[in-house]
């Protein structure tokens, strides 16, 4: 086999010119090795210290969440026990679970009677100034959930159904338009707020034992409705709607 150059002669500068071709070209791809890998390092860096940033915003918001579900299961007790360190037990009873605040109604009316009676009167100027500021002194995370009162009266199963929701409806109205309405009820700091909220409802024998009369299925209501939380509340700031003014 016969060869094209001659081993033994030295090469010239356009021979080795092919051999420096080839080292620039590795050094070249060097190059771009280590820069891809350094790129590729500092996304890496990134994603780490951007994980910790969500892990650390995800602790953030569960415990957010937790201190929200805290705040509304200790509510009912709360409020019991402000409404009596202010005005002592009796008179009115606190869901447990819900915070729905119930008045029998034998406190405000007269049996069959649908207008409010002087004692029940008197009640609820002393009651309601108190509930109201104890209300629109609810920490945050609380208040600005509630979006409505619903003032709900309710009858026995005693009557007609149509009778019941009828007289439920008419002292859920007697209630409202006496705070409200009224010019001997006093006025209080946080009146119109509590008048924005109100909702008047009667449910007549709804909720009313079907199969005996019991008395105290004859009430009056102030049930809390709440607005379910959003992603938004944990956050951001957020402010609450305010729903429109209801005049029964």
């Amino acid at each position: 086999m016969q060869l094209d150059f001659d081993p033994s002669e030295p090469q010239t500068e356009e021979d080795n010119s092919i051999f420096l071709s080839v080292g620039d070209l590795m050094s070249g791809l060097l190059m771009i090795f280590a820069l891809l890998f350094s790129i590729v390092f500092i996304q890496y860096q990134v994603a780490i210290q951007e994980q910790k940033r969500l892990l650390k915003e995800a602790e953030q918001l569960k415990q957010q969440v937790e201190q929200y579900e805290k705040a509304f299961r200790e509510l009912p007790l709360l409020l019991r026990t402000q409404l009596e360190a202010e005005l002592g037990t009796g008179g009115f009873e606190v869901d447990p679970e819900t915070g729905d605040l119930i008045i029998a109604d034998k406190i405000l009316f007269d049996e069959n009677v649908t207008t409010l009676k002087p004692a029940g009167q008197a009640f609820l100027r002393q009651f309601i100034p108190v509930y109201s500021n104890i209300i629109f002194s609810l920490p945050p995370e609380i208040a600005g959930q509630i979006t409505a009162i619903s003032l709900e009266g309710s009858t026995s199963s005693s009557g007609p159904d149509q009778d019941n929701m009828d007289v439920s409806l008419s002292r859920a109205s007697s209630v409202y338009q006496y705070i409200f309405n009224d010019p001997t009820f006093p006025n209080f700091p946080t009146k119109a707020q509590l008048r924005q909220r109100i909702l008047v409802a009667g449910r007549g024998e709804i909720d009313a034992n079907q199969q005996t009369i019991i008395a105290s299925d004859r009430r009056v209501t102030f049930q809390f409705q709440v607005r379910p939380p959003t992603l938004a509340d944990f956050t951001q700031s957020a402010t609450p709607p305010v729903p429109a003014p209801t005049t029964p």
